[in-house]
């Protein structure tokens, strides 16, 4: 699926690959940082 995606839309799939993946990687730092804190 995901080289599928990237050969039909390369630059907008890109795109919002990259601010998914960034998304989710904030995500998970908050996250961390948050149980790390609590604990």
């Amino acid at each position: 699926a995901h080289a599928i995606g990237h050969s039909i839309q390369n630059g907008t799939a890109g795109a919002q690959n990259l601010q998914t993946i960034a998304a989710a990687t904030t995500a998970k730092s908050v996250e961390m940082i948050a149980r790390i804190g609590t604990s």
